[in-house]
């Protein structure tokens, strides 16, 4: 069972382009005072969605790292995204819906690369 803490925040999260499931741990920051570890859940071009303990108010500007092994090598993605919604899942923390709204050239291929695989 799961609820959301904020409101309207499961239609804030609708992507409309394919979504690939993609686990792995990341680093979540907002601004320099505040981290926290992560695990992503799934990825597309323009967004992703992470579990996190601490709950983001919608708005709330990211910054996103993960790295990773992706055909014998060690890459590390960079992006910067905003939270469209916020909903508590049981036991694994709050969902957070990010909307990526900057990422450098090598991250966005790697993005690409990524939803290429499948």
């Amino acid at each position: 069972m799961s609820h959301s803490v904020f409101k309207n925040a499961a239609v804030a999260d609708a992507r409309h382009e394919r979504r690939r499931p993609w686990e792995r741990r990341a680093t979540l920051s907002v601004g320099a005072q505040y981290a926290w570890q992560v695990k992503t859940s799934d990825l597309s071009l323009s967004g992703m969605s992470v579990f996190c303990d601490v709950a983001l108010p919608i708005g709330t500007r990211c910054d996103i790292s993960a790295t990773f092994p992706l055909d014998d090598k060690i890459v590390t993605m960079r992006v910067t995204a905003e939270n469209t919604s916020c909903i508590l899942v049981n036991s694994k923390g709050f969902r957070l819906g990010l909307r990526i709204v900057a990422a450098d050239g090598a991250s966005r291929e790697l993005i690409k690369t990524l939803m290429a695989l499948g």
